[in-house]
């Protein structure tokens, strides 16, 4: 039984542009609406400007480091998936290139499993990619394969060193298996996300409301650069997390596989 997207996980299935536009929108309207009650009060007391620094600190050091640990961690993330799929999908050719030594019922039928487990990895558990999901039916095609290589193993036609090679690639494939499963769900956790969107906002508040001095180009250049920064440390973040960035490096290994195994 799946369990229901959340907010943020249904948010993040949108495409970029369509996620930039719902946080950037809001943002902009914010901060130009901020701004320009800001240079329209009287610059002549600022008595409030020494309390708005040290909140603009504040609050621009969290975003900073809030910003920085997510585009790390989620980059970390997407990278040992990229990781484990390569080495699954290395492992699954170098079965495939050992059964090719002969011609056999059971070595075609393990081929057969085999382009059948990749056509169900590349459709089901990483159409999300980088967030990962496990097929009820891929675990049953591991276990199947697990059968054909075993009985390919013990048909007698393999020469001793290529029964090795077989064993040795086969659990090769289900330990990488078994470690991309254990990055299944989402890069970031959802708290992250939204303390992540909570600091921007508040960000973009405070340098909205600092207090203005005679220059109101200043006012405006400085207001629009931290909203600018801000967008784009979220940008950079959905990114990410969405796949935009890293989701045919997912699917390459797969696609590779398939090509070089036509069926048939």
């Amino acid at each position: 039984m799946e369990l229901p997207l959340s907010l943020m996980q249904q948010f993040l299935t949108l495409h970029l542009w369509a996620q930039l536009l719902i946080v950037a929108c809001p943002l902009i309207a914010v901060s130009v609406y901020l701004t320009y009650r800001t240079v329209k009060k009287p610059v002549k007391r600022r008595n409030d400007e020494g309390t708005a620094t040290v909140v603009v600190r504040f609050v621009g050091a969290a975003m900073v480091f809030l910003g920085g640990f997510a585009v790390v961690t989620a980059w970390q993330a997407a990278a040992a998936g990229i990781e484990d799929v390569q080495r699954e999908f290395s492992s699954l050719t170098a079965i495939a290139q050992d059964t090719r030594t002969v011609t056999t019922e059971e070595s075609v039928g393990l081929r057969d499993k085999l382009l059948a487990y990749a056509r169900e990895a590349i459709t089901v558990e990483l159409a999300d990619a980088p967030t990962l999901a496990e097929s009820p039916r891929a675990t049953e095609l591991v276990f199947e394969i697990s059968q054909a290589t075993l009985r390919l193993a013990e048909a007698g036609d393999l020469s001793p060193v290529f029964v090795d090679s077989l064993v040795s690639n086969f659990d090769d494939f289900k330990n990488a298996r078994n470690a991309r499963l254990g990055h299944t769900g989402e890069l970031l956790p959802d708290s992250l996300m939204w303390g992540l969107l909570l600091i921007g906002l508040i960000m973009v508040v405070a340098s909205s409301t600092y207090p203005s001095g005679p220059s109101r180009r200043y006012k405006w250049v400085q207001s629009m650069s931290v909203l600018v920064v801000v967008i784009t440390i979220l940008g950079v973040v959905f990114s990410i997390e969405s796949g935009d960035l890293s989701h045919e490096k997912f699917l390459l290994p797969v696609r590779n596989f398939l090509d070089s195994n036509p069926a048939g």
